[in-house]
C-alpha cells in the first residue's frame, strides 16, 4: 500500500475557497518567498558545485516563486500533514522539498527518467521517489492520492511520440482518491507573447501549448471538473530580470499575475494554474 496505515484525518477545504486562498497568497507572496529562499539557495549551491543542467526555474527568482505560493495554495486546501500527494515528474524535486518543508509525511516525486545527479537531491532533501516504466501507465495503487501536482509536465508527455494524455490523465484520476484533486502549473497558453517572442528570436519554447477550451475540454473527458482556472505570467521573462531588483520578485509576481488575469491581456498570458477534482 502507498498510503500505507489509514488515518483519519479532517476533510481538505471546500474548493470554493480557492479563490480567497489565491487572493490570500498573492497578498503574502513576500513571506511565502522568504521562508522558502533557504531551501532554494541549499538547491543552488549543488546545482552550481556540480553543475547541474535545465535549472533555470531554481536559478532565476521570478520563474521560482510560483512553487512555493501555488503550493502554499494545496497546503491551504489540505492542511493534514497525513495527504498523500504525489508530485508527478517531479525533476529534480523542489516541490516535493518544499511541501516536506510544510510538514506533509506522505509526499512522493514520481520520475520515469532519472535526471542528472538526481541522487545528491534525494539524499539531502530525502526525497520519497517513485519509478515509472511507461508514459502512458503510473506504477502505482488504485485510489492512492489526495492530491497530483504536474508543474510543468502535462505539455510534455507527447513529445516522444509514446505519449498520451488521454491515456496519463486518467491514470492521475484512478490514482487519485475520490473527489481527489489534480494540480496543474505552468501549463503553455497557446496564444502566450512570451513563448511568440521565443519562437520569434529562435530561442527555446514549447511544443504543445493549449488553448483554455481545449484543456477543459481534455480534462473533463478524463474524468475531472474544473474548480479553479486562472492565468499567470504575463511579462517575458527578460524584462522581469532588468527590473527584479530593485522591483522585489513577489510585488512583481503580483503585479504580473493579475495582468495575466486582465480581460484584454489573458489571452496572451503565458500559462494556465488550474486545479481539477476527480469526478
Amino acid at each position: 500500500m502507498v498510503d500505507g496505515k489509514k488515518s483519519q484525518r479532517p476533510a481538505p477545504l471546500p474548493p470554493e475557497a480557492l479563490t480567497q486562498i489565491f487572493h490570500e497568497t498573492l497578498r503574502d507572496s513576500a513571506d511565502i518567498t522568504t521562508a522558502a529562499e533557504p531551501l532554494r539557495q541549499t538547491f543552488l549551491l549543488h546545482v552550481t558545485r556540480h553543475q547541474i543542467p535545465y535549472t533555470d526555474n531554481l536559478r532565476h527568482p521570478d520563474l521560482w516563486i510560483v512553487y512555493p505560493c501555488f503550493t502554499s495554495i494545496l497546503a491551504r486546501m489540505y492542511p493534514s500533514p497525513e495527504t498523500m500527494i504525489l508530485d508527478w515528474g517531479g525533476l529534480y524535486g523542489h516541490v516535493t522539498a518544499l511541501l516536506k518543508e510544510r510538514g506533509y509525511k506522505n509526499v512522493h516525486n514520481y520520475l520515469l527518467d532519472i535526471p542528472p545527479s538526481y541522487e545528491i537531491f534525494q539524499r539531502v532533501f530525502h526525497l520519497e521517489t517513485r519509478y515509472g516504466h511507461d508514459p502512458n501507465v503510473l506504477s502505482l495503487p488504485d485510489a492512492a492520492y489526495d492530491a497530483v501536482i504536474s508543474s510543468g509536465v502535462l505539455e510534455h508527455v507527447r513529445e516522444d511520440g509514446k505519449g498520451k494524455e488521454s491515456l496519463i490523465l486518467r491514470e492521475i484520476r484512478r490514482i487519485l482518491k475520490p473527489n481527489g484533486t489534480l494540480w496543474i502549473w505552468y501549463l503553455p497558453n497557446r496564444y502566450s507573447l512570451s513563448e511568440a517572442l521565443s519562437r520569434f528570436t529562435g530561442r527555446w519554447h514549447h511544443r504543445y501549448r493549449y488553448g483554455q477550451r481545449q484543456i477543459v475540454t481534455i480534462l473533463h473527458r478524463a474524468g475531472f471538473d474544473i474548480l479553479f482556472l486562472i492565468r499567470h505570467g504575463f511579462l517575458p521573462g527578460t524584462l522581469k530580470r532588468r527590473i527584479s531588483p530593485p522591483i522585489p520578485v513577489s510585488s512583481l509576481f503580483r503585479a504580473d499575475t493579475l495582468l495575466a488575469n486582465l480581460p484584454l491581456l489573458r489571452f496572451l498570458s503565458a500559462n494556465f494554474l488550474i486545479v481539477a477534482r476527480k469526478r
